[in-house]
């Protein structure tokens, strides 16, 4: 009997305990407003921060090599920011101002440009090497917005990864093309935002915004097939020097012990439209 009284009593103890949760969890969920889903989708056009350029075409830009030749550098840029950017976000807000966003798209991006003019053996030989690069982000962050009438400014911040990609062609005078493919690790950075919202009804709205991102990614490794031949560069992170096997000359491998790093960083305007459930 004894026994039965105290069981009886935490049994009871641990109802009201229950029934106090469960005040607790119906308060909170009438007091939270429920969550409010928002979708947009935006296309702009990005300028490349962080780039490299050496000079434009001209008598001064030239160098010597050892046997007294002299090179002349037309144009050399590289950056991987510039280009057409295509964004498509989904936003959670948990009140009137504050909000979870997860963004994507794709970006396709300027890359490294080269004319490089030499004699060699009596003849001008002139080579021109075009690259162009881009990547797909996967950015989580927070965003933050207060409504004015019609008009919402906001502003964001959202970190995450950029998976990078690449290819070009080279022309020589007197030589098949060259086709160039690059691989990359997955790129890391972050995006942020600053825009307004102009709501058009209850549902729909336009947007515009400047969008600095600032991301890099490693070269893997960087193939170049003329001919039927390919030759494949592998960059290992500068570990210790081994020996390079070659290979036949349709599959050479060659081993550069870097880490070749590209800039994808950029300044963008965006304009796109919005979507609140």
């Amino acid at each position: 009997m004894y026994v039965y009284n105290i069981l009886n009593q935490k049994g009871g103890r641990m109802r009201k305990l229950g029934c106090v949760v469960a005040c607790i969890a119906v308060f909170c969920t009438m007091a939270m407003p429920a969550p409010r889903i928002e979708v947009g989708a935006s296309i702009g056009y990005g300028l490349g921060v962080g780039g490299q350029n050496s000079g434009f075409g001209g008598t001064a830009n030239t160098e010597q090599d050892l046997a007294g030749n002299y090179t002349k550098y037309d144009e050399i840029y590289a950056s991987g920011g510039n280009g057409l950017k295509i964004n498509v976000e989904g936003n959670c807000f948990f009140n009137d101002n504050l909000g979870v966003m997860l963004m994507s798209g794709i970006s396709f991006l300027g890359g490294f440009d080269e004319k490089q003019v030499a004699p060699f053996g009596g003849v001008l030989i002139t080579s021109e090497t075009a690259i162009s690069t881009g990547y797909v982000p996967i950015n989580i962050g927070l965003k933050l917005k207060t409504t004015m009438g019609k008009f919402t400014p906001y502003v964001y911040l959202a970190p995450g990864m950029y998976i990078c990609f690449g290819s070009g062609t080279n022309k020589t005078t007197g030589q098949a093309n060259t086709d160039i493919a690059i691989s990359f690790n997955p790129g890391w950075g972050f995006t942020g935002g600053l825009g307004a919202m102009y709501a058009l009804n209850d549902k729909w709205g336009l947007k515009a915004e400047i969008t600095p991102t600032y991301a890099f990614a490693n070269i893997t490794q960087m193939s170049a097939t003329q001919g039927g031949n390919k030759t494949t560069y592998i960059y290992q992170n500068n570990t210790p020097t081994v020996p390079d096997p070659s290979g036949p000359a349709s599959d050479r491998k060659i081993y550069d012990h870097s880490q070749p790093k590209v800039p994808f960083s950029s300044v963008a305007l965006n304009i796109g439209a919005t979507f609140d459930f």
